[in-house]
């Protein structure tokens, strides 16, 4: 099967309809209509120039949850990083979310950290005009699910995969989550996943596919965790959102609680899907390269540059809005006990040369399993 993998991108042209002069003549009179213009400006998408983080765990031994959301300034290395008080209304962590089509930060899922097999089927959202309570519910209580933007019947809403219920059981189910028409919050079935997933990462690499790579099947039969070298690809062929899934190449080692996104090259302006870090492999990095709508039995996961922290276990992935940075932002080390990091970690391209850099910004509260996403760059936090 050939897919398209060109993502789509939006033009800020201005578009002007003119209407023609008409000219009426009577016996004695003339009449001129003049000539109007109409001039249709695009909105231009915000600059998403900040991180917020919001929710997860700490390895500080007497702090071990926080509810305290943070905002990094991407474009001012020197900027001091915004801290709420108790942004958020949970302690909790393994939520998912992202920022919706209109403006809204959404958090839904997670685990209660204070009664540790509590499932969350809340969805939340953080900021300076949101309240804490709840938006609407999740029809299943997950955690440890992956999501990513989906545009249903014209409409961008927040697809919501796998993850993990109540009793370490892992989950096929999905569903769409839509804010438009807030102060509600909608949730409709979305398609099964092809197995029943959690700890997987989905990118979206265009308008009508979407890849789900590695995971846990959290099986009842084998002990411990059973980690998929698995990808597999959806394609939408409707617009309600639905379509069908096809088996990829497999990553080059078992993957979860791993991080991945998309880059794109800044000289050659190819475009990679990049999975990295999680708790196998996990100082490695693995491309898979978009070139030429190959075929599935066509592409293949290569090796990337290794991470300058080794270990990285439970970050989130973040590409940034012109698509040359991928950050991984928090997640842990574990040797003899938990290290959190705090650090930045970007990934860039150039001529087909990618490395990892340490940035300059700085997590004020190490935490791992958190939800991280861009916002504009006047966003704010609650402060009271």
């Amino acid at each position: 099967m050939d897919y398209d993998f060109t993502i789509a991108t939006e033009s800020n042209n201005v578009e002007t309809t003119t209407t023609a002069t008409a000219t009426a003549t009577a016996t004695a009179t003339t009449k001129t209509t003049i000539a109007t213009t109409t001039t249709n400006t695009i909105t231009p998408e915000p600059d998403l120039t900040k991180i917020l983080l919001v929710s997860g765990s700490t390895c500080d031994p007497h702090h071990w949850h926080s509810r305290t959301a943070e905002v990094i300034d991407l474009s001012d290395p020197k900027a001091k990083t915004q801290l709420g008080l108790k942004n958020y209304p949970l302690s909790i962590d393994g939520a998912t979310g992202d920022l919706m089509a209109n403006g809204i930060p959404l958090i839904c899922g997670g685990q209660e950290l204070f009664e540790p097999y509590k499932m969350i089927g809340d969805c939340y959202s953080i900021g300076k005009n949101y309240q804490q309570e709840p938006f609407g519910s999740l029809s299943v209580p997950r955690k440890h699910a992956s999501s990513l933007l989906w545009n249903v019947n014209d409409t961008d809403v927040l697809w919501i995969t796998g993850g993990e219920a109540n009793g370490s059981v892992a989950l096929a189910s999905t569903e769409f989550v839509s804010t438009q028409s807030m102060p509600a919050m909608a949730s409709h079935p979305g398609p099964e996943l092809p197995l029943a997933i959690g700890r997987h990462c989905m990118v979206k690499v265009s308008d009508s596919i979407a890849i789900l790579t590695g995971g846990d099947r959290m099986s009842t039969v084998m002990p411990g965790p059973d980690v998929l070298m698995e990808t597999y690809f959806f394609t939408k062929t409707n617009r309600d959102g639905m379509g069908n899934w096809t088996s990829g190449p497999r990553l080059p080692c078992q993957k979860y609680y791993h991080a991945c996104g998309l880059i794109k090259d800044s000289v050659t302006t190819k475009q990679k899907v990049v999975v990295a870090a999680g708790a196998e492999c996990a100082h490695t990095t693995s491309f898979l390269n978009l070139d030429n709508n190959p075929t599935t039995n066509s592409l293949q996961w290569t090796p990337g540059p290794y991470l300058p922290a080794l270990m990285l276990i439970g970050p989130t992935g973040i590409t940034t809005q012109d698509m040359g940075q991928f950050i991984l932002v928090g997640g842990f080390t574990k040797f003899e006990n938990l290290f959190g990091h705090n650090a930045f970690y970007s990934l860039s391209c150039a001529n087909s040369d990618c490395h990892w850099t340490i940035m300059d910004q700085t997590l004020a509260i190490s935490r791992y399993y958190g939800v991280a996403m861009l916002v504009p760059s006047d966003f704010r936090l609650n402060l009271s």
